[in-house]
């Protein structure tokens, strides 16, 4: 069946990455939707969940003993539980990658959920030589329906807390992006509206109960331990102990130099169509080594940035993922801090740098509330300001690029919060294109990570719904903004931390530089 939709016949080559290229099919993200998750009951047996130990990869082709160079590579994958039995749905989450044998190539793979219990992966052959395909049990489906229904049943997986503070008195209180979820969590308690300091974005905190303490009174903010209770059941709690792991099984391949499959030339990126960005699956590159090597588009190189970046100034507007893009640009351009000096590696403030010389300028920005600072009290006004409002008071004449990404803080919440979110960042996007014909506008999507400290709470299986409301809700100005998806190389290089190392930073950046320096 899948072979002949496929066209594939024995010995027969595709060259493309495309069986799913529809962006309307939740498939295209490789997710399962929250409304079909619901339809299954919390897990009590671990063994009948998708196995890594159990389940089968194999050649969608038997009768291929060789691939060249450019083509793409295809393995059936057919899910089975811990007792044995093959599984006969879907929506589990598997992620596939292949490396040489030396660990010096690497590229990620595209997985197509067939809904039966098996899936196909694609992947491109993009060297030479003997390879090895890997399957990643990234999260069962029992784990994924457990993430969604704790984000139903609770207020977050992790709080956000305000501090009201006048003369000697101060209180705490628990806040929230939802005005009607912390009234139901807090018996329909008092609350202050805190959507105008917030800078037009949702935002509530439980009022304080001494006479001499209003809502104007808000100075601190934290998302202070102990985290709320989650009701997960024995058998999800053990689910979550063996995300990503690899399939026991794995195929072994040997790739010649190309013959059939003539790799297509990279296209000039004033010729590249940023439509692209949503709609393919291709991968952008792969790893020689540490170096991301881009194949569907060629720009500037690094010599070649501060022509780029001459009378521009760039607006970096999100979390620390942002704010590690700013530090690794501020050192690479020698860029001059025009802001106070960092007393501390996570820095939540505002930053700016500038080259007088060149007329260039940057800036970090952290985006409004939700934002966890962590486990201590920070002012809150460094992150009242919101990545729409940002936006709104870039001049109409300025060369702006402008990145923003709302992930990471956002997972702690049910999905639907970053939804709105995104929704009125969209109004303010069009609002800038339509007054200023020289803006730039990148988003940077979220990216894979395989450890956090405590997986229920804060892990990468939203990656692909947060990619699909993304899609979502830009409908329209995909021609005009551009999706900055690192999803390839974060899998490839199966990265662990949700900070991205230095060398996946620099391929992000890169990446950015080609659309930023595109006009």
């Amino acid at each position: 069946m899948i072979q002949t939709m496929l066209g594939i016949t024995g010995g027969s080559r595709l060259c493309e990455i495309g069986i799913l290229n529809d962006p309307e099919d939740p498939r295209f993200y490789n997710i399962l939707l929250e409304d079909e998750a619901l339809q299954y009951k919390p897990c009590n047996d671990t063994k009948l969940a998708a196995s890594a130990k159990h389940s089968k990869i194999a050649l969608l082709d038997p009768l291929k003993t060789s691939y060249e160079q450019g083509e793409v590579i295809h393995v059936i994958v057919q899910v089975y539980d811990g007792y044995g039995y093959k599984k006969t749905t879907g929506g589990d989450l598997l992620r596939a990658t292949m490396h040489d044998r030396e660990y010096n190539y690497h590229a990620s793979g595209v997985v197509i959920d067939n809904l039966d219990g098996t899936y196909l992966v694609e992947i491109k052959a993009f060297w030479t030589g003997p390879s090895i395909i890997k399957v990643i049990l990234a999260y069962t489906r029992e784990a994924i329906t457990a993430v969604y229904r704790v984000r139903t049943e609770v207020l977050s997986t992790r709080n956000v807390y305000a501090k009201f503070q006048n003369g000697a008195y101060n209180e705490k209180s628990l806040c929230h992006p939802n005005r009607g979820r912390l009234l139901g969590a807090t018996r329909n308690a008092v609350l202050c509206n805190m959507t105008v300091i917030n800078t037009g974005m949702p935002f509530y905190c439980v009022k304080p109960k001494r006479h001499n303490l209003t809502c104007e009174h808000w100075k601190l903010v934290s998302s202070k331990t102990p985290y709320p209770t989650l009701s997960f059941t024995k058998c999800e709690s053990s689910l979550f102990k063996s995300i990503h792991t690899n399939l026991t099984k794995t195929i072994s391949v040997d790739i010649e130099p190309e013959s059939t499959c003539k790799s297509p030339p990279r296209v000039p990126i004033s010729k590249y169509k940023i439509t692209k960005t949503w709609t393919s699956r291709e991968p952008t590159g792969y790893f020689i080594g540490k170096k991301w090597n881009f194949v569907q588009i060629h720009g500037i190189n690094n010599s070649c940035i501060t022509d780029c970046i001459r009378n521009k100034r760039i607006y970096m507007i999100g979390d620390s993922t942002l704010r590690h893009w700013y530090l690794n640009l501020k050192e690479q351009t020698k860029c001059v801090a025009t802001t106070g000096k960092w007393t501390k590696m996570k820095w939540h403030k505002a930053s700016e740098c500038e080259l007088k010389d060149i007329g260039f300028k940057m800036g970090w920005y952290p985006h409004s509330q939700p934002f966890c600072v962590g486990n201590t009290w920070e002012n809150a006004e460094h992150t009242h300001i919101s990545i729409a409002r940002r936006i709104d008071n870039i001049p109409d004449n300025e060369n702006a690029v402008v990145v923003f990404q709302l992930f990471m803080h956002q997972l702690a919440f049910h999905h639907t919060v970053a939804q709105g979110r995104y929704k009125l960042i969209r109004k303010s996007v069009e609002r800038l294109l339509r007054r200023n014909k020289n803006a730039v506008v990148l988003i940077k999507g979220p990216h894979t990570f395989s450890q956090t400290p405590a997986a229920e709470r804060l892990n990468d299986c939203y990656v692909g719904l947060f990619t699909k409301i993304l899609y979502d809700i830009f409908k329209g100005l995909h021609d005009r903004v551009v999706l900055l998806n690192n999803q390839d190389a974060t899998i490839a290089a199966h990265i662990a931390w949700n900070h991205p190392p230095q060398n996946i930073i620099s391929a992000m950046l890169e990446q950015m530089f080609y659309f930023a320096c595109k006009k």
